[in-house]
């Protein structure tokens, strides 16, 4: 077996974790737009499933998909710690360099899909394994001591076992490692038994691969191996996950454990190695692919060439000098030697996937970010990408109206949409008339990677010197120079003016707050915000307006209320100007006659007089106004001079707020109804009153019995025939109303009580007489004759037909059909 050492030197130069790139191309993308990745990519030298992230090169990272790239073959590295004299290694399972050990194996024999036979004894064979030791050696020689290994080992299938150790390696030696020496003794009869003996042999040594046995060999299929590590230099060996923390000076453990174990496996070390190492170079087809180069792979002698390495095209950890301050992985070329040698590697190629927004223009040059989840970090640079600029969106405001002289202010004359992310925008605002406004528009929304636009807005404000229609152009520009640009119009009217309407011409002056209404017009479009008008009365007596009213944003009237004031002054109509005025609007005027209200009352001292009673009721009529200098006559109308002796006119003294008239009924001696009188007063300039009282006649009832009152009938005095006779009149009679003018008595006095009515009560009086008089019985016998014939009356609810007899002396008072009674 050849084992060979590999010498380690601190090179300054510092390699770049670039494995592969991709193909360079330029391609062409709008900001805003998705650009879509998808990378080739190779993950060998990572330990456990990868993951991949990209960074866009403008600042963003995101996680992609990765689909394939991941591998777990069944080959197992089993490290064998006993022949640790100085323990390097320690004595835990945890510690980090065993740990890390691990990780070097796994990364290269999970991408291997062989299967290894199991190794153990076999008849009329002994296998002899030796390894170089990994503790003991010669300071001179970075091969340890030749050690021999227990005799017919028993390994399990597809494990592999590696003695590791450290000791004082010879100059910048940091680690070396190798396999192991097998020999054979065969104790057998010739013949079966010896054909037997050496198939068992080719079985130990080729644990099933055919191509170990081959000539050339084209395939390994190792028992053992040793790693050997400089045990001085123990504390400079870097065990950390993070490749860039390894500090200057520093071993990075995972790269030299890694390089070691690949010698150990056969590169450069193994027959089948041989096989395709010729005159310097490696023939091997797989490496030959792998190689960027032109014809075979260079050697020197059991590495790659210096020459074959490339930071960026052609990274490898199988050099004769590697820098151990840079954690350098298993490359695409170094497992296509690995192929070649005989080891079933299976695909490390793998596809990555993302999608991603760049929000400015510029070239990027996104990055993939490859990572395992055991160990294990590798970069790769993906296509270049040329954003372009995409101008933003410009939207602006409606057509608008505005007066001349006044100012139009527009919160957002523009709204923009960008689906990059420039950094400032500005606009500009030609306002149609020779005057720009410039500056810089607020970003209300900033676009992200994930999605959403760039949005935001602009205000301007005006003010306009001449009418006309105004193309307003509005441009919005990133910090690029894309811009949009769009055109709204501005109509500039005249000074407008205002107009009063009223309600009503003429009020009054009593007319209290809601005397009329006063209209303010706004003449010309309506303005966009509110408008305050200041409103004024010239003669504040009369009538008064609010100081000021709002004509709303959108509108172009408003309408307040005219207040009359009663100033209690006879002063006739008077002529009020309301004005109205408001900033940049022509003034206007407005007239309103206010009509006097004063008035004349009239009221009396009491609501009834009788005849003979005059000058015991006064007529009493004032005026309200309170400038009472001049005398006036007051006009008296409404009464019949036959009835009541009054003046037709009567005058209120200068000086004097009333005056007192007495009322004089005139006593004729002729029995009359009760006299309702309504009197009017009026005079010239005021407003008229009325009054109403009663007039009493003082003469005996016309109709009431001037002997007794309750003798009805006039005979035989009271009796119960007087209460029949007041109820036969109630039962036919249309109106109870009897007038002394027209008609007469006749004998029968039905107006017991004396009011000119014929009533119920009148009945009733004539029952209460009957039951005060005579000897109780016999009175209270009358009252209750009385009393049911009242009951039976037709006045006090529904009746039906009866007969009822009566006197002899009576029968020219009943009617001769039967009269209606109750039963």
């Amino acid at each position: 077996m050849n084992i060979l050492m590999r010498n380690r030197k601190n090179s300054r130069h510092r390699r770049r974790l670039d494995f592969q790139s991709l193909e360079r191309r330029q391609l062409l993308v709008a900001e805003g737009d998705v650009f879509n990745l998808s990378a080739n990519v190779d993950t060998a030298g990572l330990v456990g499933n990868a993951s991949a992230k990209i960074d866009w090169g403008d600042g963003v990272v995101t996680a992609a998909e990765i689909a394939g790239g991941n591998s777990t073959g069944p080959i197992k590295i089993l490290f064998d710690y006993s022949l640790d004299q100085t323990k390097f290694f320690g004595t835990s399972a945890n510690d980090p360099l065993r740990v890390m050990l691990q990780q070097a194996a796994d990364s290269l024999t999970s991408r291997f899909n062989d299967t290894l036979d199991a190794v153990s004894p076999k008849q009329f064979v002994k296998v002899k394994p030796s390894i170089f030791h990994p503790s003991q050696g010669s300071p001179n020689s970075a091969a340890g001591d030749l050690f021999a290994l227990p005799e017919n080992p028993t390994i399990a299938a597809n494990t592999i076992i590696v003695y590791a150790g450290a000791r004082d390696l010879p100059g910048d030696v940091a680690g070396v490692g190798g396999g192991a020496s097998i020999s054979f003794s065969r104790t057998c009869i010739p013949g079966p038994q010896c054909d037997q003996a050496i198939a068992n042999q080719n079985a130990t040594f080729s644990r099933g691969e055919a191509g170990v046995l081959a000539s050339p060999a084209t395939d390994v299929a190792p028992l053992f191996g040793s790693i050997s590590f400089d045990s001085p230099r123990k504390s400079l060996y870097y065990t950390g996950d993070d490749p860039s923390a390894v500090p200057p000076g520093g071993l990075d453990f995972f790269s030299i454990a890694t390089h070691e174990l690949a010698h150990a496996l056969g590169f450069g070390t193994s027959d089948s190695w041989n096989t395709f190492a010729s005159s310097g170079s490696f023939t091997g087809p797989k490496a030959k692919a792998a190689y960027v180069g032109s014809g075979n792979v260079p050697l020197s002698p059991s590495h790659w060439a210096d020459s074959v390495f490339d930071p960026v095209t052609q990274p490898t950890l199988m050099r004769p000098i590697i820098n151990g301050e840079i954690r350098t992985l298993f490359s695409p070329l170094d497992f296509a030697a690995m192929d070649d040698i005989g080891w079933e590697v299976v695909d490390t190629s793998a596809i990555v996937t993302a999608s991603h927004r760049y929000l400015d223009d510029g070239n990027y040059t996104p990055v993939v970010l490859l990572e395992g989840s055991s160990l294990g970090r590798l970069t790769q640079n993906g296509p270049s990408v040329s954003v372009t600029n995409v101008a933003p969106t410009l939207t602006v405001a409606s057509d608008e109206t505005v007066t001349i002289g006044e100012a139009i202010s527009i919160q957002e004359i523009g709204r923009f949409t960008d689906p990059g992310d420039e950094q400032e925008y500005t606009f500009s605002i030609d306002w149609g008339d020779g005057t720009s406004d410039d500056g810089n528009a607020t970003v209300q929304q900033r676009a992200t990677a994930s999605g959403g636009d760039s949005a935001g807005a602009f205000g301007g404000s005006h003010t306009y010197a001449e009418v006309g229609s105004k193309t307003v152009t509005i441009r919005i520009q990133d910090d690029d120079g894309g811009f949009d640009q769009e055109t709204m119009t501005i109509n500039v009217l005249p000074a407008p003016s205002l107009a009063l309407e009223i309600s009503q011409s003429r009020i009054k002056e009593d007319g209290d707050v809601d005397a009329a209404s006063l209209t303010v017009r706004r003449s010309g479009a309506a303005a966009n915000v509110d408008t305050v008008i200041s409103l004024s009365s010239d003669d504040a007596t009369e009538a008064t307006v609010p100081a000021t009213v709002t004509i709303p944003a959108g509108q172009t009237t408003a309408t307040v209320s005219i207040s009359a004031v009663d100033d209690n002054l006879l002063d006739g109509d008077q002529t009020v100007t309301l004005s109205a005025s408001g900033a940049g609007i022509a003034s206007s005027t407005a007239q309103l006659v206010v009509g006097d209200a004063e008035s004349i009352s009239a009221t009396v001292t009491g609501n009834m007089i009788a005849e003979q009673d005059a000058g015991s009721v006064f007529l009493v009529l004032a005026r309200s106004n309170t400038d009472v200098g001049d005398a006036i006559t007051v006009n008296i109308a409404g009464f019949d001079r036959s009835q009541l002796d009054l003046a037709a006119s009567v005058e209120i003294a200068a000086g004097q707020q009333e005056v007192r008239v007495p009322i004089v009924p005139v006593d004729d001696n002729v029995p009359e109804l009760t006299l309702a009188v309504t009197l009017t007063a009026s005079a010239v300039f005021y407003e008229s009153d009325s009054v109403d009282f009663e007039i009493l006649d003082n003469e005996p009832p016309k109709f009431q019995n001037p002997v007794s009152r309750y003798d009805v009938n006039g005979r035989n005095g009271v009796t119960a025939l007087d209460a029949l006779r007041v109820i036969n009149r109630l039962a036919i009679q249309t109106t109870p109303q009897l007038d002394p003018s027209t008609a007469e008595p006749n004998g029968v006095f039905l107006d017991v009580n004396g009011d000119y009515r014929v009533t119920a009560v009148d009945a009733l009086q004539v029952i209460n007489q009957l039951s005060s008089v005579g000897d109780a019985g016999s009175g209270e016998t009358l009252a209750a004759d009385a009393v049911d014939l009242v009951l039976r009356s037709p006045m006090l609810s529904p009746i039906q037909w009866v007969d009822f007899d009566v006197e002899s002396e009576d029968d020219d008072l009943i009617p001769f059909e039967p009269i209606p009674f109750l039963t």
